[in-house]
């Protein structure tokens, strides 16, 4: 079974949830690092959002500009996808530092501006090659309050498909050969 894979960036090597690297050598274990002559070709951060949502989100913008624009000043044709649970459930402090329950405005707007900056950072698309920028993100959202969990599971689960879709499409065309069946040539 593999863990998170180290992956060499330009200021530091960081672990990614999720990566497919070409070319592929055998091995097995946990987690593992990125050997030389391997390029990452797809690469996938997994998120979650379960406490204090006002104080982590910010955060979790920052930390997902410095992954990206690190490993993307080495790999620039990389794809990278981005999944992040927000629970709507959970506890934390207010913007003025107080301790508060879940919900209310002030927690909705925070969540909506987070939602809406991370569809800004997703646009990588030609001719818009900026670093910090993503192909695609899928945000799950839960609420640990209630016995379904999902605030609306069909929303969720067809997020997840664009989502998946998107990434495959973009590696698609920037990998072409890595959809090439056994036996079949490149013209």
């Amino acid at each position: 079974m593999w863990g998170e894979v180290s992956v060499r960036g330009f200021a530091r090597a960081k672990d990614w949830d999720v990566v497919l690297l070409a070319p592929l050598l055998a091995g097995g274990g946990g987690g593992r690092i990125q050997h030389p002559g391997e390029k990452p070709r797809l690469l996938l951060s997994l998120k979650s959002v379960l406490r204090n949502p006002l104080g982590s989100l910010p955060n979790r913008l920052d930390d997902l500009l410095g992954e990206v624009s690190s490993v993307q000043m080495l790999y620039p044709e990389v794809v990278i996808g981005y999944v992040v649970v927000l629970d709507h459930g959970a506890f934390g402090k207010s913007a003025g530092g107080k301790a508060a329950k879940a919900g209310g405005e002030e927690w909705e707007e925070g969540y909506n501006r987070f939602k809406e900056r991370l569809a800004h950072l997703t646009q990588r698309r030609p001719p818009l090659w900026a670093q910090g920028l993503i192909e695609g993100h899928w945000v799950i959202e839960v609420d640990s309050r209630t016995p379904g969990l999902f605030l609306d599971l069909e929303a969720t689960l067809e997020a997840g498909e664009a989502f998946f879709d998107a990434l495959v499409g973009a590696l698609r065309e920037r990998e072409p050969l890595l959809f090439l069946d056994h036996g079949q040539k490149s013209l």
